[in-house]
């Protein structure tokens, strides 16, 4: 088993082809520009990882996570210019 953490996000390989994705940005665990730039990082690094089949996020924290509408970078954006995974 493989760990990295990041200032928001740790990720864990895990035998067997899966890896976690946790994120911890107290105190409300909100997904905001630096929490995505964290994990585009780690999934583009598993999406060219042919070794890592499954990826799960979960949260540090199990009572909040949320999702903040507030993100300047991916307002008024074309459809289909936001790349979700």
């Amino acid at each position: 088993m493989t760990t990295r953490k990041t200032s928001t996000v740790t990720v864990t390989e895990h035998p067997r082809h899966w890896a976690t994705l946790r994120i911890d940005n107290p105190p409300l665990n909100l997904l905001d520009d630096r929490v995505y730039g964290e994990l585009a990082v780690a999934l583009e690094r598993f999406e060219s990882d042919p070794e890592i089949h499954v990826v799960v996020l979960e949260s540090a924290d199990p009572e909040f996570f949320r999702r903040t509408s507030m993100f300047p970078s991916h307002r008024n954006k074309p459809a289909g210019s936001v790349r979700h995974w």
